[in-house]
This record gives C-alpha cells, sequence and structure tokens, in this order.
C-alpha cells in the first residue's frame, strides 16, 4: 500500500485586475449594450434593411404591421478564463525555476478562485499527449486539478495546438499561459481571444496586439506578477 502526497508550490494573492468580458460570436451570455446578429436575446426591433440575417426577422410582427421587421439581438460576451501550465523542456533540469512557474500558475487559479470566479486549468496529459482542460468551481476541484498538473514532468511537450470555439468548455475570453516562451502558434491559441503569457525568465512587460507579456523571475516573481490584468 502506498499514499500519494501533494506538496502545493508557494501560493500567493496576486492582486490582479479583471480586465472584463470579450464579445464572442458563440457564447451563451448576452450583453444588452452592444448589438450582434447570432444570439438569441432580443433587445430591439427595426425595419429590415438588404443585409440583416433573414433568420432574424419578426414574422409575427411584420404580418401586423405590413412591414417587414428583423429583430436586434445582443451581441454574446465570455467571460470565462483559461489558465494554460507550459512545461518547458529546457528548464527540466532547474527546480527552482520549475518551482517558480508552478507557484505562479497555481497562484492564479487560486486567486480566481478566491475572488469565486469560475476558471478552466489546462495541461498536458503526461501519458496521452492530449490537452487536459478541467473547469474549477471550488476547492476541491482546485485541489484535484493540482494533484494531475504538478506531476506533469517538464520534458513533456505541450498539446495546445487550437482553442476549438462552439463547445461550451472552449468558450474564453482571456487564454493565460504560464512558462519560460511564447508558443509558435500563440495566435492559434489564441484563437481571437485576449491572451497573456506569464513569461519565465522575461524581463518587463510588453504588449502586442492580444497578447499581453509579463515577465518573472525565480526571486521575484511575487512582486512580478502583481497587479496582472486579466
Amino acid at each position: 500500500e502506498h499514499v500519494g502526497v501533494t506538496v502545493m508550490p508557494e501560493l500567493f494573492d496576486m492582486n490582479m485586475l479583471q480586465a472584463g468580458v470579450t464579445a464572442m460570436p458563440e457564447s451563451d451570455i448576452e450583453s444588452a449594450k452592444t448589438r450582434g446578429a447570432v444570439s438569441g436575446e432580443m433587445i430591439d426591433i427595426k425595419e429590415y434593411l438588404p443585409g440583416d440575417p433573414v433568420r432574424n426577422i419578426h414574422w409575427k410582427l411584420s404580418e401586423k404591421t405590413g412591414k417587414t421587421l428583423v429583430k436586434v439581438l445582443g451581441n454574446p460576451v465570455s467571460d470565462q478564463y483559461l489558465i494554460i501550465l507550459d512545461n518547458p523542456a529546457e528548464l527540466a533540469h532547474d527546480p527552482e525555476a520549475l518551482d517558480a512557474i508552478a507557484s505562479v500558475y497555481s497562484s492564479l487559479i487560486h486567486t480566481l478562485r478566491s475572488r469565486d470566479v469560475t476558471c478552466y486549468a489546462g495541461w498536458t496529459d503526461p501519458y496521452s499527449g492530449g490537452a487536459v482542460i478541467r473547469r474549477i468551481t471550488n476547492d476541491v476541484e482546485e485541489t484535484e486539478a493540482a494533484d494531475e498538473y504538478l506531476a506533469v514532468p517538464a520534458v513533456v511537450p505541450g498539446a495546445f495546438g487550437r482553442i476549438r470555439r462552439g463547445i461550451a468548455d472552449d468558450r474564453f475570453a482571456h487564454v493565460v499561459i504560464v512558462g519560460s516562451q511564447i508558443p509558435d502558434n500563440i495566435d492559434a491559441i489564441a484563437n481571437g481571444c485576449s491572451v497573456t503569457v506569464l513569461r519565465y525568465g522575461e524581463n518587463g512587460s510588453f504588449t502586442e496586439g492580444n497578447m499581453t507579456v509579463v515577465g518573472f523571475e525565480t526571486a521575484t516573481y511575487i512582486n512580478d506578477t502583481a497587479g496582472v490584468e486579466i
């Protein structure tokens, strides 16, 4: 018989700033402030103009008024977060670096959970090589996810080639990658979402398009990642 024990890395409150929601064409959440054409919540009625979706025609009201009227729909938004752990092979023999990455990754999930924000944790399965995504809604799920991702060796290559839309668990407003490099396929991973890379070994931070890179180092990662906007 044996008993497994997971030793958590140092957890700290990242004092992060929430960036808010992002428009997503496949989301189930509605925004009554912005107009769209693919959702189900009607926020207004207007007269039909060439180019308006035929499926949005309000047939009953059009019949009564004698005019072709279409429903104006709320533009969908998403407020879900996907936090990806990137275990870089080049750091396999640098336990302090791996500890810093694990601490930042676990602390980000823990900070979101402490604010009652549901997030998704993602990492690479060391056996199948496929992507694992777990929904984190409570302390038990947070701990169970840590049991898995902290056991993934640093030699496993990343499995996140693309975040697919159209599946409920894959609709994300913001993708965060914690690792030591910017993935070559970062555009495919983000797939139009806002993306933040918390990058070990990088000095300072910069923004390029919809991607923000925030650097952190072994001795200063708590201060380096404080106040990150996600």
